[in-house]
């Protein structure tokens, strides 16, 4: 098989816009026409640097159907497979699409880039989503084009930084990984690193391509062929022009399987053995982290308690079972430092026993049954460390530690913090408390952690301007003490998200939300998430 790599010249503004492109184009015109392979680089329709969003769109929609054409005339032409990424609208919406053409230049699949990057997010808030990355919210299997017996994967720009998705693409066995880049920033030795890993960790050809930034220039440029075991086959550094390989794809590498071992795949003698419980959650299973889940949310508080008993795991079982958005749950801790999940101080509502909790050490509190109905007769009291260690991925939570409502604003805190990292739930986690001294600890501790400022006694007032002060991202009103129209306003105009605890009744969940509330929280969840699902169609993450 012959690869044919594009690598043309980046234009240095959208002044440069049409010179660039019919560059692009005249580049294609000369690929030989005994290639197999024509892999062209990220934003085929797009060679110059970003500036206004509305102004990308219009560039990129300028030259999508002109690159198109040429694609399909050039695989057609050299009897080659051609794959084109494009910033390409359908439907009125623009999304990062690489699109493949056989050998009659006929379409043959697309893919959508699974990490859109932070310049692509910002032009989708920019343009009100006309620019759409809202397909990478969900789960998504690894897309696998089979062309010619050839089973082709993909990797855009972004992608190569994402190493935890290489097992993954790995077990679809690809013969060749499709790189089409823009990485403008990266030297030469870091991305032939990425890019021999990328390769070596899914026993694929990689064939890369991308922009010349200039003859010059020590970044960006950097096409290239990588075989399975890591080698470099061609790198054209900087230069702008086509670069041409050989190479089998169905020659793969074997390593010995341990010292003396018979010959295997890195990634199956990798998986043999694989702790994936040890890594960062990921996969299908997991949800968006708290800074991306879309809004408004519903929120089980306490998990749902309608059978189950409050704070226990089969009530967030239940609760994740359901859809639920976010759980909410309470931390204290017990006399010998357990961190627990009760909302009660005293043991008396939610326990067959009596007293308080920090008079109990955890071995005490174990002997008692927390099964509030004959269904759960026997059930034990409920750790934090294992609802992260059950939930973390699955559902946003929203930790309210209780021990710091009345108390020591410095107690447990590395606790609470080295849980939450212990478990990766950062992302999927945040703390909720009325001390304000408590969650700047926090901040100033763990500033990846996300916090919600509870009302603040006697002047419930100062919450959002206690969260606003402070970089807080939430506040959490309580009703029926407290709930100002005018906070709400003064929140939202902040970018501080707001919850709304507790309401039951589903008119009035819709009520709240359309008056700007971000996050309903109910002892009611499954007749209160089915009205704001009607309510706002389509806006809720459901995977």
């Amino acid at each position: 098989m012959k690869a044919a790599l594009i690598q043309p010249l980046y234009g240095k503004d959208t002044a440069q816009a049409e010179t660039a492109f019919r560059a692009m184009l005249s580049l294609l015109d000369e690929v030989d026409a005994s290639a197999d392979v024509i892999v062209l680089p990220e934003y085929s329709n797009l060679p110059v640097p970003e500036k206004q969003s509305e102004e990308i769109l219009e560039i990129a929609g300028r030259y999508q159907d002109a690159i198109c054409r040429k694609a399909a005339e050039t695989a057609s032409r050299c009897h080659a497979i051609v794959f084109a990424n494009l910033l390409a609208e359908e439907n009125g919406r623009f999304r990062n699409t690489t699109y493949a053409f056989d050998r009659n230049g006929a379409p043959a699949g697309s893919y959508l880039k699974a990490h859109p990057a932070s310049s692509e997010e910002r032009i989708a808030r920019e343009t009100g989503g006309k620019f759409d990355v809202s397909y990478s919210m969900k789960p998504a299997p690894v897309t696998i084009l089979t062309i010619d017996n050839i089973r082709f994967a993909f990797l855009t720009c972004y992608d190569f930084y994402m190493h935890e998705r290489f097992p993954v693409i790995a077990k679809e066995k690809p013969d060749v990984l499709i790189g089409c880049s823009l990485q403008r920033t990266d030297p030469n030795p870091t991305i032939e690193l990425m890019s021999r890993s990328a390769s070596y960790e899914t026993n694929a050809y990689l064939l890369r391509s991308s922009y010349s930034l200039g003859a010059d220039s020590a970044t960006g440029g950097s096409s290239m062929a990588v075989s399975p075991d890591g080698r470099v086959m061609l790198d054209m550094k900087n230069e702008v022009g086509i670069g041409y390989v050989e190479f089998d794809p169905s020659l793969k590498y074997e390593k010995p399987a341990g010292f003396g071992g018979a010959g295997k795949p890195h990634p199956e003698y990798e998986s043999v053995g694989r702790r994936p419980w040890l890594y960062l959650p990921g996969g299908p299973m997991t949800v968006p982290g708290d800074r991306d889940y879309p809004y408004p949310r519903v929120s089980a508080h306490r998990g749902i308690h309608d059978h189950a008993p409050e704070n226990s795991l089969p009530a967030y079982g239940a609760a994740v079972s359901l859809g639920a958005d976010e759980i909410e749950f309470d931390v204290r801790a017990t006399k010998d430092g357990v961190l627990v999940s009760i909302h009660d101080s005293k043991l008396e509502r939610v326990s067959n026993g009596a007293g308080r909790i920090s008079d109990y050490t955890y071995e005490e509190l174990k002997k008692l049954d927390f099964g509030t109905n004959e269904t759960y007769r026997g059930l034990k009291i409920l750790t934090f460390e294992e609802i992260l260690r059950k939930y973390t991925g699955q559902v946003i939570m929203n930790i309210h530690v209780k021990l710091w409502d009345k108390g020591d604003d410095r107690a447990y805190l590395d606790d609470v913090i080295g849980l939450i990292r212990k478990y990766h739930a950062s992302e999927h986690g945040y703390i909720m408390s009325i001390n304000t001294s408590a969650l700047k600890r926090i901040r100033l501790a763990a500033p990846e952690i996300a916090l919600c400022q509870g009302h603040t006694s006697p002047n419930p007032h100062r919450m959002v301007d206690e969260a606003i002060e402070n970089g807080f991202e939430k506040i959490q009103f309580f009703a029926p003490y407290f709930y100002d129209p005018y906070d709400l306003k003064k929140a939202k105009e902040h970018d501080v998200r707001v919850n709304y605890c507790d309401t039951s009744v589903p008119s009035r969940a819709v009520e709240l939300v359309k008056a700007g509330v971000d996050t309903i929280m109910t002892n009611n969840y499954y007749p209160v998430a089915l009205a704001i699902d009607e309510a706002f169609p389509g806006v809720r993450y459901h995977a």
